[in-house]
């Protein structure tokens, strides 16, 4: 695939979904460096290319730089507002990060969106049991569970939340 790539670009130089998928293959390898610049040479070609945006917003959240990557996952939901994934991508980043509420805004974000979405479910529960929100937290595990009866992370979940609503009581 790599070298179908590289000839497009041979060809013709501005085209930038060869220049996002060059980085995605690199991305995939374990080159994140390496890929920025073709996300970065995709976006000067199509500024408005939400998807180069979110493979950069990911490579730079990998490489540490946490503030650049949630900037490009906001511009890549600014030009595709139906960005499932970016939002919980910026779910997962909140929630790592401590910032809950604003977890918990893109999960459900991403779920009135695709609400199929299994992950997003466990990890809106998640925060969601962070806060104190054991009821609610216990909704959201099942609703994964009901998606997928064998999402084991839902499963651990769930259980953790039974027993914490248990000692409340």
């Amino acid at each position: 695939a790599m070298a179908h790539y590289q000839t497009a670009l041979e060809i013709k130089p501005d085209l930038p979904a060869a220049h996002n998928n060059i980085g995605a293959l690199l991305a995939k390898q374990g080159h994140t460096e390496e890929a920025i610049p073709y996300y970065q040479n995709a976006l000067q070609i199509r500024p408005h290319y939400a998807l180069a945006h979110f493979n950069l917003a990911s490579a730079l959240v990998e490489k540490g730089d946490i503030e650049q990557g949630t900037r490009h996952y906001y511009i890549a939901i600014e030009y595709q507002p139906a960005y499932a994934e970016a939002h919980i991508k910026l779910g997962d980043l909140f929630l790592n990060l401590g910032e809950r509420e604003k977890a918990i805004n893109h999960y459900m974000a991403a779920l009135q969106i695709d609400p199929n979405w299994i992950e997003a479910y466990n990890n809106l529960g998640i925060a969601l049991m962070q806060e104190g929100n054991i009821e609610a937290a216990i909704r959201q595990f099942q609703k994964a569970l009901q998606l997928k009866p064998d999402f084991e992370m839902a499963e651990n979940n769930l259980k953790r939340a039974v027993a914490m609503q248990t000692d409340l009581e």
